[in-house]
């Protein structure tokens, strides 16, 4: 079994080897379809420079003979991937682009890929970064020209590819929108403002007479509205009526073959959604309460909502983050602060922003405990599970029975599976867990900062994997959540071996 899980992850380093090799290879044919069109390209650039000073233009024209030269030389490297890997126009076109990229800016990504060190996907995290931030940012506001952030973009990418081997893609993709917020600011603000001009509400059609509702809200709008959905279905269960059903007061109609079946959460919580948006209020009934509002939790560092946080070099203190999304803009952070009817108080460290301990001498864990708890870890604390921790188990990582104090350093934040799957014993064997009391430097005020919460699990096969809060310092633990080297095999050797980011099944 030990032997079977050191091939597996020795299986996935050769596919990231490989996907490295191919990306390498058509970075070579672009260099050579480049090198066959030098004159060509520097004639359209004469040509599109003359144009311009005619015209007294003072920024390219997209639509340039330039542009299209540089468009043309893609499509032509395309149209001979395409075919050798078998893919689609479109996709072929958009390989190329991401070869070129990570080969010209992002070399030490694409160096890490071919070592196997990383895996296709946390590269491509970091390519959708760079294409966000440097590539497609908007450089105009107006009629003045702002540079993209490049020399801070390269630090996000240098701290993204140091957290990658240990992290899935959608833990990586979380990390780099929290330190977005704080690295690349300004940029963050105006891609905000920008994004919120597209809110927008489309139906999506989808297979066997069902389509897609999406809607494209604000972060904690959107958190808000799923939370209601989630309270009501809980509450109302059964007795949430079937959009296109008659109700009680109609004559009885057929009875559908699924009647009878028992619906799923997530049955529940589109039946509600749909009963809401067609009737507009809850039926009449005692058995529908109303004025059910969704918590929305963010944790916002004192300093901003006082406006400290707010100036010029005060990044240092952190950006709020909405509970099950991430970082937030410091204005809407405010509005929500103004219009809270009531505040949870979570003391963290001024300077690392690490929630300080809480300790408890009872089993049970009292409500503000483990309000504290589920803000610190943000989701489960299994390697690679993405869900909520407001939705998850509190374990005490040391049994108390076996000695173990409900206390903030000994509790985490598992999801129903894998809460499951740490107490019982699997037809591979058991595995085992053990918080590791990492602490990162000291703060400006000197005071100590608190444990970080790293919890190092070992799977039944002896692999080793660490996880972090998502509510600690920047960089500070990163040193910590190195693979623990297993076996003699030196740090790094092979990708540490995860579930996958789908939700638990139940």
């Amino acid at each position: 079994m030990r032997a079977a899980a050191f091939e597996l992850a020795d299986a996935a380093a050769a596919e990231a080897r490989a996907v490295g090799a191919q990306l390498r290879c058509i970075h070579r044919l672009w260099l050579a379809a480049q090198a066959a069109r030098t004159a060509a390209r520097f004639e359209a650039m004469e040509k599109a420079q003359a144009e311009l000073f005619a015209r007294g233009a003072v920024r390219p024209d997209p639509l340039s003979p330039l542009a299209e030269a540089e468009h043309q030389l893609v499509v032509d490297v395309a149209a001979e991937v395409g075919p050798a890997l078998r893919l689609p126009s479109g996709t072929a076109r958009r390989r190329v682009e991401d070869a070129v990229l990570l080969a010209e800016m992002l070399p030490e990504v694409l160096i890490a890929l071919e070592a196997g060190r990383i895996g296709a996907a946390q590269a491509m995290v970091m390519v959708e970064q760079w294409r966000e931030l440097v590539v497609d940012a908007p450089t105009w506001t107006g009629t003045q020209c702002v540079p993209p952030p490049v020399e801070s973009v390269c630090r996000l990418i240098a701290e993204l590819l140091e957290r990658a081997p240990q992290v899935t893609a959608a833990q990586l993709r979380a990390t780099a929108r929290a330190r977005r917020a704080v690295l690349v600011a300004d940029a963050e603000e105006r891609s905000r403002r920008a994004a919120r001009k597209h809110r927008a509400v489309w139906v999506e059609p989808a297979s066997d007479g069902t389509a897609y509702l999406h809607a494209l809200l604000d972060a904690h709008v959107a958190i808000a509205v799923h939370g209601r959905l989630e309270e009501l279905a809980t509450l109302l269960g059964e007795d949430v009526p079937v959009p296109g059903r008659p109700g009680p007061a109609c004559a009885p109609g057929p009875e559908l073959p699924e009647a009878a079946e028992p619906r799923t959460a997530g049955e529940l919580r589109a039946d509600v959604l749909a009963d809401l948006l067609l009737d507009g209020v809850l039926p009449d009934d005692a058995r529908f309460p109303r004025g059910i509002r969704a918590q929305v939790s963010v944790t916002v560092p004192v300093a901003m909502l006082t406006g400290a946080g707010a100036g010029p070099g005060a990044t240092g203190c952190g950006a709020p983050m909405l509970s099950g999304y991430g970082p937030i803009s410091a204005e809407v952070a405010r509005q929500l602060a103004a219009g809270a009817g009531a505040w949870h108080r979570v003391l963290t460290h001024p300077a690392t922003g690490v929630v300080l301990d809480h300790d408890r001498t009872v089993y049970a864990v009292p409500r503000d405990l483990r309000r504290l708890v589920e803000l610190r870890d943000g989701t489960c604390r299994f390697p690679g599970c993405r869900r909520r921790a407001q939705s998850c188990d509190l374990d005490h990582t040391v049994a108390w029975i076996d000695g173990g104090p409900t206390a903030e350093h000994n509790l985490a934040a598992l999801c129903r599976h894998h809460h499951r799957i740490k107490h019982r014993s699997g037809h591979l064997g058991r595995w085992s867990v053990r918080q590791i009391d990492a602490e990162p430097a000291l703060g400006a005020t000197g005071e100590p900062p608190g444990r970080t919460a790293v919890l190092e699990w070992t799977s039944p096969a002896g692999l080793v994997h660490r996880s972090a809060p998502e509510h600690v310092g920047g960089r500070e633990i990163l040193a910590d959540l190195r693979r623990t080297p297993v076996a003699g095999r030196p740090p790094g050797d092979s990708p540490p071996l995860d579930l996958g980011d789908a939700p638990p099944p139940f």
